[in-house]
């Protein structure tokens, strides 16, 4: 993916899941964040990716039609990418693996691959929600920001300002961008 002016975002599948159900169960500025960099993106002043992994880490099957169709819709936009995995992503997430591994820190095999997807791809930010609860885990990836297995990466939980109407239901078009 070269790079351009434009701001690049990863999300990791949680952070799919957050937007596309509305944030059930996450802080308004976390919904505000994910709304906000979905606003870049379809006003076209970010890119946004992610794994080709993150579909079927998505489950269908538990989304309505709705859904569906805004996840569907949203990998039609030329700014919005799917990275399919290869052996330097694979190389790449083994070794993130057993670098934590041999800390005693296990990191799962589809994290390993979104961590190492967004180094080999440079994105300036990751944005997840894994380690975002009150109970931190050892393999949470928000620790891990700043330097992944000696890799430079920035990881945040996306967050922004709550406007007037967080938490009321908007329709789809409007959390696209449209009018």
């Amino acid at each position: 993916m070269p790079k351009n002016s434009r701001k690049t975002y990863y999300w990791d599948s949680c952070a799919f899941i957050a937007w596309l159900d509305g944030g059930k169960g996450h802080p308004a500025e976390v919904i505000a964040g994910l709304g906000e960099i979905a606003k870049e993106v379809t006003e076209n002043k970010a890119n946004l990716c992610t794994s080709v992994i993150t579909e079927p880490e998505i489950l269908k099957g538990k989304l309505t039609t709705d859904q569906t169709t805004r996840f569907e819709n949203l990998f039609k936009r030329r700014n919005v990418i799917q990275i399919n995995m290869d052996s330097r992503i694979a190389k790449k997430a083994s070794e993130i693996r057993d670098h934590y591994n041999s800390r005693g820190v296990k990191i799962s095999t589809p994290d390993s691959i979104h961590l190492a997807t967004a180094i080999i791809y440079q994105v300036d930010e990751f944005d997840t929600l894994d380690g975002a609860g009150e109970r931190p885990r050892r393999n949470d990836l928000l620790p891990l920001n700043g330097d992944v297995a000696g890799y430079p990466l920035h990881i945040r939980i996306p967050t922004g300002q709550p406007t007037l109407f967080s938490g009321v239901e908007v329709s789809t078009e409007e959390q696209e961008g449209g009018n």
